[in-house]
């Protein structure tokens, strides 16, 4: 008796949409992951630099603040705030005031 199996590929169309190519000699799906890799590496950049802006703003506007205040505030996430207020702190942009808080 012969059996027949389906696979069932899901595909998230924004990562792979312009990634994905069909090579019709093989009958293969070429999907090239250097470029989604580079992209995410970009977002994730992007995604730092957004927080840090967002917690500067934040500090100008109020003087001082919580982590937790500021990814409320803003719909962030929590540990992003956390370590874009800490590199901030670090490079000398803000100031570190007591464990969770800081100030400009």
């Amino acid at each position: 008796m012969k059996e027949k199996y389906e696979i069932v590929l899901k595909i998230e169309m924004k990562s792979l949409k312009n990634n994905l190519s069909f090579e019709k000699e093989i009958c293969k799906f070429i999907v090239d992951f250097d470029v989604i890799a580079e992209k995410q590496k970009i977002d994730e950049n992007k995604d730092k630099k957004v927080a840090a802006d967002y917690c500067l703003e934040y500090l100008r506007t109020y003087k001082k603040a919580e982590v937790r205040e500021i990814a409320r505030y803003y719909g962030l996430n929590h540990e992003a705030v956390r370590k874009a207020l800490s590199r901030l702190a670090r490079k000398g942009r803000i100031k570190r005031i007591a464990r969770g808080f800081y100030a400009i």
